[in-house]
């Protein structure tokens, strides 16, 4: 230890232990607040005796600085920080302990990562420098995202745990007729939202009938940032963490996609009570929900949970006509009629192949398809 000399030596030892004290971890504090505080102290005590220390000053410059304490926000931030812009770096807190610091013009963020195994563990909580605004953060993470963001869920040693991807779609279904029902779906949507009224749609019918297609059509039309969850992943949520999700990532757009009781089974009366909650909480927030049949609880349908029942369908004869004309044959009306009930998809599929095969050849395959599809009959243009 280098000794201290006179009064100066009093001050610099009165000083630093006040700071300590000031520093000492309390009862209840998280561990990232316990890491950041010893840092702290360590930085002050090494600053009387000529230490150089820049990373630990520039973590312990965090002390008194907002906390929060939320998984899924770290989650998302770390697999985007790059993209977002930040630089990061980890600081030695301990034998198994780092910190993981993104900085970012100004702003930086102080997260706590546990290195016990292959890949680093990460708790909730994380700490933010001042002048860091968290929405300013998230409107980088949605732009990083394109504005749409898928969220799975899967179990972890922990509990369960987020992963967040980009979504990717394709708009074949455009017809005439098509676009006509969706034009007019998102003029009475915008008056809904000039008069602030609340809505959740539940979009049925058969797969490939262009039901998530609408729904990222309005995400993009309306500028509304997308948050997309399966109904597997989210029968994994407990109580909360649909709420904690929504808090943090603050989208306008809910979908849930492929709903169902069976994909959901008993987390279904969870739903109900979510969908309520969500109303009432965030009532500029649209919800839809896709489901490929409409045997769902009664409960989920009436009103204040589900206002609106959009139905969808195989395309008519018309629409099917329209569709494989892009081909650039115009021997179509036999292929048209022979893949009446086939879907979106599967058209799309005749389509190219009247590029490369003759229209009874094409025919035929969409008869092999319909064997193997299987789908509903069509009953119109109910898009």
């Amino acid at each position: 230890m280098i000794p201290l000399s006179g009064s100066r030596a009093a001050r610099n030892v009165m000083r630093v232990a006040t700071d300590v004290l000031q520093k000492l971890p309390l009862p209840g504090d998280g561990p990232l607040t316990v890491v950041v505080k010893a840092l702290a102290i360590y930085d002050s005590v090494a600053s009387v005796y000529g230490a150089s220390t820049p990373l630990y000053s520039m973590v312990a410059a965090a002390g008194g600085v907002e906390a929060h304490d939320c998984r899924q926000f770290v989650d998302l931030f770390v697999s985007v920080s790059d993209q977002c812009g930040f630089t990061t770096r980890r600081i030695r807190a301990g034998e198994h302990a780092d910190i993981l610091v993104a900085e970012r013009s100004g702003m930086a963020l102080y997260i706590a990562e546990w290195t016990w195994g292959a890949s680093p563990e990460r708790p909730g909580g994380f700490w933010v420098s001042r002048g860091t605004r968290l929405d300013s953060v998230m409107d980088l993470v949605w732009e990083a995202f394109g504005g749409s963001i898928h969220a799975d869920f899967v179990d972890h040693a922990d509990g369960v745990r987020a992963r967040f991807s980009e979504v990717a779609w394709s708009d074949f279904a455009s017809t005439s007729e098509s676009l006509s029902a969706y034009q007019a779906f998102l003029a009475k949507h915008r008056r809904y939202v000039a008069d602030g009224v609340p809505r959740t749609y539940l979009m049925h019918g058969p797969p490939g009938t262009g039901k998530t297609s609408w729904a990222w059509r309005l995400a993009r039309d309306t500028g509304l940032r997308a948050l997309r969850i399966g109904a597997a992943g989210l029968a994994k949520l407990v109580a909360g963490d649909m709420e904690e999700l929504i808090s943090t990532l603050s989208p306008r757009l809910l979908i849930i996609d492929d709903f169902s009781s069976e994909a959901l089974g008993p987390a279904t009366p969870r739903l109900l009570t979510t969908l309520a909650e969500l109303r009432v909480r965030r009532p500029s927030l649209v919800t839809v929900i896709t489901t490929n049949t409409l045997d769902l609880p009664p409960a989920l349908l009436r009103p204040g949970r589900i206002d609106e029942l959009i139905e969808f369908s195989a395309p008519s004869l018309s629409e099917r006509v329209e569709l494989l004309s892009r081909s650039g044959c115009s021997a179509t009306l036999s292929v048209a009629s022979a893949s009446d009930g086939l879907t979106y998809p599967y058209l799309a599929e005749l389509a190219l192949q009247l590029r490369y095969s003759d229209p009874i050849s094409v025919s035929n395959l969409a008869l092999r398809m319909l064997k193997y599809s299987r789908p509903e009959k069509s009953t119109g243009s109910a898009k």
